[in-house]
């Protein structure tokens, strides 16, 4: 694993290229950080699967290996940060949008899901595949948070929609999210549904005041910005282990804010290039959905092998949930360009 990661590692660092010139967190800039996060997802994720080689090998990573609320954090900072960016250009078929673009993928991948788990020998419907939705712990493994990124739309578009100003905007939707935060858990979601939640309402902020941002930005030295971010980062991530109540109570929690806060003003000074991390980028939701049915499948051909190499199997992995979430986008791609043909799915603003 730990070799893995340093593969991991080098491949961010070889993309790695200053920045000269050009918009800050461009669509192709964040494409390459979601394609960075989704990879990111994946090592957090390894660990417990990787246990069925060594029982205690989840335990033994869980202190040292990266930690998911950072990498959840960022994709809610990029997803505002896109629907602030969009909602200046008004709100006509917002939610046909997020339809093809999360909430129809997302309920194909359920489908795939349900097969397989019915080919399992458990017996599950429907019914049960869209009741799974509710409870904060849906049937396709870790989608918690794209559940919880469909609120977050529906907040949204209230907050942006329905309030006048954008301080007034951002303040509802700050309000909006933080009682999400502080009731999911009392309605039996677990706990690791509020994790990183407010990063939502960060990248919404930084959406909608993008250009008075930029102008304080410039006039700023971003070296020493991002100096005290950084330092920021560390701490409030270090308080996340040191401090029970910070990591019992996500809404005291400030190392995934901190975390976007420097990620996005690293991206003033260096981005990734093409083309690597930016092809993943584009498919990184079907790897957040498709994850751990890869694993499923990798561990059976390992076990199969009758191999236990933990290197071997956690590139495997890795490689085999990329290629095949490529392969599921192209898919996709086809399904939609159907779908949009029938009226009901076609914008009447155009």
């Amino acid at each position: 694993m730990a070799a893995a990661a340093v593969l991991f590692a080098a491949a961010i660092l070889l993309s790695v290229r200053k920045k000269t010139g050009g918009e800050w967190l461009s669509r192709e800039d964040t494409s390459a950080l979601r394609g960075v996060m989704a990879i990111f997802i994946l090592f957090v994720h390894l660990p417990d699967v990787c246990s069925f080689l060594n029982e205690n090998y989840a335990a033994t990573f869980e202190p040292f290996i990266f930690q998911g609320h950072l990498a959840v954090g960022l994709f809610f900072a990029l997803s505002g940060y896109g629907l602030a960016l969009s909602a200046e250009k008004g709100f006509s078929g917002f939610f046909r949008r997020r339809f093809f673009e999360v909430l129809l993928p997302y309920f194909l991948c359920n489908l795939v899901f349900l097969f397989a788990i019915r080919a399992g020998g458990q017996e599950v419907g429907m019914l049960d595949m869209l009741g799974s939705w509710f409870t904060g712990d849906p049937m396709v493994t870790y989608s918690w948070y794209v559940v919880t990124q469909l609120i977050f739309y529906v907040f949204f578009y209230i907050a942006f929609r329905c309030f006048n100003g954008r301080a007034m905007k951002i303040a509802a939707l700050y309000i909006f999210v933080s009682v999400y935060m502080r009731w999911a858990p009392r309605f039996g979601w677990p706990l690791v549904t509020t994790r990183g939640c407010f990063c939502f309402v960060l990248g919404a902020s930084v959406g909608a005041l993008k250009r008075e941002i930029d102008m304080i930005l410039a006039r700023r030295k971003t070296g020493l910005l991002l100096a005290v971010s950084g330092v920021l980062f560390l701490i409030s991530h270090v308080l996340y282990f040191a401090v029970p109540l910070i990591k019992e109570t996500p809404l005291f929690d400030g190392s995934s804010v901190f975390f976007v806060v420097f990620i996005f003003l690293l991206n003033r000074v260096f981005v990734l290039a093409p083309p690597f991390f930016h092809v993943l980028g584009k498919c990184s939701l079907e790897i957040y959905l498709y994850q751990n049915l890869a694993f499923i499948l990798m561990r059976r051909v390992f076990v199969m092998l009758g191999s236990d190499n933990v290197f071997a199997y956690a590139c495997a992995s890795i490689a085999f949930a990329a290629a095949g979430a490529a392969a599921v986008h192209f898919a996709y791609g086809a399904v939609k360009g159907l779908l949009v043909k029938f009226p009901v799915f076609q914008d009447k603003s155009t």
